[in-house]
């Protein structure tokens, strides 16, 4: 027994070794298997809506883009201007297109995020959800917003505004703008007195800040950056994570009061809800290769706008958090949207 136990043993070790030189019976598997590319997209024009009317700073934030977009990806992207209701008629549009990648939505700060939660707080509803009704791809380009005081204004920083208790006339856009959620923002931080004074858009606003006729106003620093740079109008603080590039001698509201502060207006690509996932990364890529093209950017530093870029998860947590921030300081504040 003990000889035949030595025999099978050496025949088991010689099996072994004569079975590592024989060629197995299976295929060989590649180590890696590069992703099937996009073949099927696109293959036709894309259409990129843009809820404002031509002209302007999203009309061409979104042209240049496209610009870049399409010859990235050998198909035409064509601008589709669909203007109304404060950009909620051409944001509702892009969020109940199709979702196959070939209608597209230059979503802004104003349509995405402000409006719903304004309408938050009323029974009538809008006809999208800014976190469920579209697929995020990139964030493009965005601008703090700025508190600036006409040349009359006695004060010489933001903290001396609040000093003597006197109140201040303020003027934002319109009601329920970004400036005015930002002002009401601010002054749950600050004990800043003031009057609303709602616009009719930026334009007029700024004349009368010019004219004297308001003492102070909120708005973008893509906006009002030249007017401070001129010397008509003087700066009390911007509303960043950082200084701005445009304005590097303003504080930023966050140093002044030693806590986080921040309010941006931006634009951005989205997609319906339910794109496919794979064209959402393709589109994404394109966007984040846009961002150094320098025709782009070129455009982009005059308006005075900062490119931002990133993945589509980044972009998204962006609209989540300023949705349920501004629904908050609307509900607290009582700003609803005008009806």
């Amino acid at each position: 027994m003990q000889r035949r136990s030595v025999l099978l043993a050496g025949l088991a070790s010689a099996g072994a070794a004569i079975a590592q030189t024989v060629p197995q019976a299976h295929p060989r598997v590649p180590a890696a298997v590069p992703p099937p590319p996009l073949l099927d997209y696109p293959k036709g024009p894309i259409t990129l809506v843009v809820p404002f009317p031509p002209g302007g700073p999203t009309d061409g934030s979104a042209r240049v883009f496209a610009k870049s977009i399409a010859a990235q990806l050998g198909q035409p992207v064509n601008i589709e201007n669909r203007a109304g209701a404060g950009g909620t008629a051409g944001t509702a549009y892009g969020a109940q297109a199709q979702p196959d990648g070939y209608t597209l939505l230059w979503g802004g700060t104003s349509g995405l995020v402000v409006a719903p939660a304004l309408y938050a707080n009323l029974a009538r509803k809008l006809p999208y959800d800014p976190t469920r009704s579209f697929a995020p791809i990139a964030m493009a380009v965005r601008s703090p917003m700025i508190l600036v005081g006409n040349k009359g204004v006695s004060a010489k920083a933001l903290k001396e505004l609040t000093a003597n208790g006197k109140g201040w006339s303020v003027a934002t856009a319109g009601a329920g703008s970004v400036g005015h959620l930002t002002l009401a923002y601010l002054q749950e931080r600050l004990p800043l007195k003031f009057t609303h004074i709602p616009y009719k858009g930026g334009a007029p606003a700024l004349q009368d800040l010019l004219a004297g006729k308001v003492e102070l106003f909120f708005d973008s620093v893509q906006f009002l950056a030249p007017q401070v740079r001129e010397g008509k109008i003087k700066a009390f603080a911007v509303t960043g994570a950082k200084r701005s590039p445009s304005l590097p001698d303003v504080p930023t509201v966050s140093e002044i009061l030693g806590r986080d502060f921040e309010a941006y207006s931006w634009f951005g690509l989205v997609a319906p809800a339910e794109t496919p996932r794979r064209i959402v990364k393709a589109l994404n890529a394109a966007m984040n290769k846009a961002t150094a093209d320098p025709e782009v950017k070129a455009f982009v530093d005059k308006l005075g706008l900062e490119l931002v870029g990133g993945d589509e998860d980044m972009f998204g947590k962006t609209v989540f958090v300023d949705y349920f921030k501004w629904a908050g300081v609307a509900a607290r504040s009582n700003i609803v949207a005008e009806q």
